[in-house]
């Protein structure tokens, strides 16, 4: 059965505030209709384990968040910061670590299922792997930390 990427995956369980809102649906071609920010630098240390999902060969696409220090412009990666700067009040708001924790999964999941990839330049064989999505939960949920620390 193919899912519908159209639609944003069920919130069960999930006590957001009222005025929590998702990412419209993704654009043509994938694209998260956002503008992009800029200021924001990832750093992956050296050790750093990708945890990789597959061994396919992969081209990033525009709509990708690409990890790692280098990649801060890209497009992909540049939307994942514009995600969280709409949504940061929504975060800051929610008291509960636990709660804080599902709605970055319920975030993730929705640019999971519009098509978005969290890629990692993987060192051994020089090529583009998908990170395991707790790593890219992570990638999200790490992205709103800084940004509240570029804020404070």
């Amino acid at each position: 059965m193919e899912k519908d990427v159209d639609t944003p995956p069920k919130q069960q369980h999930l006590r957001v505030p009222a005025n929590a809102r998702l990412p419209p649906a993704p654009l043509e071609g994938g694209a998260i209709p956002f503008v992009a920010t800029l200021g924001y630098q990832s750093q992956v240390p050296e050790d750093f384990s990708l945890g990789t999902a597959s061994n396919t060969v992969i081209t990033p696409r525009r709509s990708d968040v690409l990890l790692g220090a280098k990649y801060i412009h890209h497009p992909g990666t540049l939307q994942l910061q514009q995600v969280v700067s709409k949504q940061l009040s929504v975060f800051e708001s929610i008291a509960h670590r636990t709660e804080k924790a599902k709605f970055v999964g319920l975030l993730f999941q929705y640019m999971k299922a519009s098509g978005v990839r969290f890629l990692a330049m993987d060192k051994a064989t020089n090529r583009w792997v998908e990170v395991e999505d707790k790593v890219a939960r992570n990638k999200v949920s790490k992205a709103f930390r800084n940004k509240r620390r570029l804020i404070d």
